[in-house]
């Protein structure tokens, strides 16, 4: 009973499906018939062409260091601000390093003191080495003489008390050399020990004065200071984060290149860095290849060496990186001649049928890219090709189109 009281409905539903396709066989047939549609039409003639793989690339600096001081101490002197570019060596802020400085005076007033102390005691031994000269010539003299008076004696030309004098003058002359050489001996001694404090009180000083450099916070590196969190009158200690310093010529690209295309690049291949609205920064030089693939994302680490010489770039930004690999002849068409549907491009070829009429046929095609106001087909059109550049939105497949005149 039930069925029989849906009849009525099912019939009228078929009723309206054969209606509306009629009605869509009768558009499409009209379409058809409609005078022919005036488009632009282009021959496509093949260029060269660099085919070029892009991936992202991150800039990375050769050099990078955090800054943190190696005492303690309030800042007294922020020179530099943040984006500064310095030089090795400059200085960029200061620690209180006055009871620094003071010790570093008194170790200073120390050294000068030994250093004083060996001066005295290296003139005392040039006094008693030019001493000991004169005693060894009065010694030389004296045992001369007493040789001398030995000979007299024999022939009895002198007294015994002549000889006598003699002797005990020669053997005076012999002790007082020995007692001078004990003393020269003794002052060498004295010498050492003053030198062993001179070299101690100036490796003090040397110490000192090294420590007190660390209240002079300096650029390690030519390169960019970066955000600097402490402010004037902070106390600060080793453990505080001054600033940092990043050198950003050059900078190195990061790529991660498939395993399967990283055999086709070589070092010393052109990188061409270029931001994400297509603006150019220029061209980097592969320096390094990893000799490993990243067991996880299975790529290979890729390096080139990026001058930055205008500064464009900064170090962990994110550009993109074009590798161009080998020529060909490809056909462009242009952006108007183009649609997309779901991720796909297509075109319509202006294509003859009988009596030389000609159609819109809708292609699919496949791209590298767009470069300018062109896409560069991959496949999908052919060198002699005639596309369809104007009018686009107006057309569908198998619409009558007529060449508009030139």
């Amino acid at each position: 009973m039930l069925q029989k009281s849906l009849l009525p409905y099912l019939y009228i539903l078929l009723a309206a499906v054969l209606s509306i396709s009629a009605s869509g066989c009768s558009q499409e047939t009209e379409a058809r018939k409609a005078p022919p549609t005036v488009v632009q039409v282009l021959r496509l003639s093949e260029a060269p062409y660099l085919e070029k793989e892009e991936y992202l690339a991150t800039m990375r600096s050769r050099k990078s260091v955090s800054i943190c001081p190696f005492v303690e101490g309030h800042v007294t002197e922020i020179l530099v601000q943040a984006g500064t570019e310095v030089k090795a060596g400059s200085l960029l802020m200061t620690i209180d390093s006055r009871v620094k400085s003071a010790q570093t005076q008194a170790v200073d007033a120390a050294a000068h003191s030994v250093e004083s102390d060996l001066e005295v005691a290296r003139a005392t031994l040039a006094s008693l080495e030019s001493t000991l000269e004169s005693k060894k010539a009065e010694a030389e003299y004296t045992r001369s003489q007493f040789e001398r008076y030995k000979n007299l004696k024999k022939d009895g030309a002198v007294s015994d008390a002549d000889l006598d004098s003699w002797k005990n003058r020669s053997v005076s002359a012999r002790a007082e050399v020995d007692a001078a050489l004990q003393q020269i001996k003794a002052q060498k001694m004295t010498i050492q020990k003053h030198e062993r404090n001179h070299e101690q009180a100036l490796a003090n000083l040397q110490a000192e004065q090294a420590n007190l450099k660390y209240y002079r916070i300096e650029a390690p590196f030519a390169g960019t200071v970066g955000d600097i969190p402490v402010k004037l009158g902070d106390y600060v200690t080793t453990s505080t984060t001054l600033t940092s310093v990043t050198e950003n010529h050059p900078l190195e690209a990061y790529l991660s290149i498939p395993a399967e295309k990283a055999a086709s690049i070589s070092k010393g291949s052109s990188v061409e860095l270029v931001s994400s609205e297509g603006d150019q920064f220029g061209q980097a030089k592969v320096a390094f290849i990893a000799p490993t693939v990243d067991p996880d994302s299975q790529t290979v680490l890729v390096k080139a060496l990026y001058p930055n010489t205008n500064s464009r770039l900064r170090a962990d930004q994110v550009v993109n990186a074009l590798i161009r690999k080998d020529s060909k002849r490809i056909v462009s068409v242009p952006t108007t001649a183009v649609s997309q549907t779901a991720g796909k491009y297509f075109v319509f070829k202006a294509e003859e049928k009988s009596e030389g009429k000609l159609v819109a046929s809708r292609k699919e095609v496949e791209v590298y890219g767009i470069e300018g106001t062109a896409y560069r087909i991959k496949s999908g059109l052919k060198d002699g090709d005639r596309v369809i550049v104007s009018g686009i939105q107006r057309l569908a497949d198998g619409v009558p189109v007529t060449a508009a005149a030139k």
